[in-house]
Parts: C-alpha cells; sequence; structure tokens
C-alpha cells in the first residue's frame, strides 16, 4: 500500500483538504471522486498509480473535510478554481503534466477542469459520469429530475456537510441499494 499523506490547506477562505500518495516530481494525476463516496474509494487505484504518478484526490467541496459556507462556492467555476489551486501548490511551475480522472460528480466537474488545464491536460478520464452538456439535456426530462432528487437536496447550505459528517455509511448504502446494488459486508465492531 503506497504511503498516502493528508494535505489541508485554506484556499479562497475554505478550509480545503486531499490526499496525496507517490513521488513529488512525477506527472500528477488529478482522481475526482463521486458522491458520496470519499478519496478513499480510489485506495486500489492510488497504490497501484502512486508508483508512477504524484497521485492527487481532493475531497468533494461540501464532505466533511472539505465544508463550504456560501452556496457560490458549489458553483462550477468554483470547484474549478479549488482544484487549480490545489495543483498550484503541489506544481507552482505548472510545468508537470496532468492526467484528469473523474468518477460520477467527479467526472461532471472533470468536464469542466479539463479545458482550464489547457496543455497541461496530458490525458482525461471519465468512469461513470456525464458532461455539462449531457446534464443539461436530461435535466429537462421529468424522470430524470426525480431521479436525480439528491443533487437538489444538497444545494440546501449546510445539508451536505451535516449528512457527509454523521451519516456517511447510511448514504453508501442508500445510494447503493437505490442502483440496485447490495453493498459490500463490513465487519460488526463488537465493541461499543
Amino acid at each position: 500500500m503506497a504511503e498516502i499523506r493528508k494535505q489541508q490547506a485554506r484556499l479562497r477562505g475554505l478550509r480545503t483538504s486531499w490526499i496525496e500518495a507517490g513521488a513529488p516530481g512525477s506527472p500528477l494525476l488529478l482522481m475526482l471522486h463521486g458522491y458520496p463516496d470519499t478519496p478513499k474509494v480510489w485506495e486500489n487505484q492510488i497504490s497501484h498509480f502512486s508508483k508512477k504518478f504524484h497521485v492527487i484526490c481532493p475531497y468533494l467541496r461540501g464532505t466533511s473535510h472539505s465544508p463550504a459556507r456560501w452556496m457560490r462556492r458549489y458553483s462550477s467555476d468554483s470547484l474549478a478554481l479549488d482544484y487549480l489551486q490545489i495543483l498550484d501548490r503541489i506544481d507552482p511551475s505548472q510545468s508537470r503534466p496532468v492526467y484528469l480522472v473523474g468518477h460520477d460528480i467527479g467526472a461532471f466537474q472533470a468536464w469542466y477542469l479539463a479545458p482550464l488545464l489547457g496543455d497541461r491536460l496530458e490525458r482525461f478520464v471519465i468512469i461513470n459520469g456525464l458532461s455539462h452538456w449531457q446534464v443539461r439535456s436530461r435535466v429537462t426530462r421529468l424522470e430524470q429530475l426525480f431521479k436525480s432528487w439528491y443533487v437538489f437536496a444538497f444545494q440546501i447550505p449546510f445539508l451536505p456537510e451535516f449528512a457527509t459528517s454523521h451519516f456517511a455509511e447510511e448514504l453508501t448504502n442508500l445510494a447503493y441499494s437505490m442502483g440496485g446494488l447490495v453493498p459490500e459486508k463490513r465487519p460488526q465492531n463488537k465493541n461499543p
């Protein structure tokens, strides 16, 4: 298992957290997780890719490690600025290539971030996610609006932070069951 370093900085007035692994100086692999996941979802990938990359996995804005206090901090522009500032802290010269991976809502954010990286973007991978254009075309359908209820619920200030810090496992299990999947069985801790 790769040595994972937890990082935190105050970016544009808000605490922002991410994890890193791999050798500083290597090409950058920026991995954006989905919801209700955390960077822990990338654990196996971090272990594998940190041998050749400097892996960076930010906590999605609104999770307990990267809270937001204002609605505008959830905008695509604001989220992209968060990611760009993390990259600038790690590679101030902006000389290393960036490999960008996005999953679920992280894919949505990756689609927005990719063109902002310009020539630094070396590769772009989307896993089970939609672009902004695809989302816009689908949210006009009533059926899709009902399926995406959680997106609207999490626009309520403080709700994402509260829910993910107090009910992360329950939310993950709910997402699995709504998707018709069986959550992975975890051993129960018998000690209170």
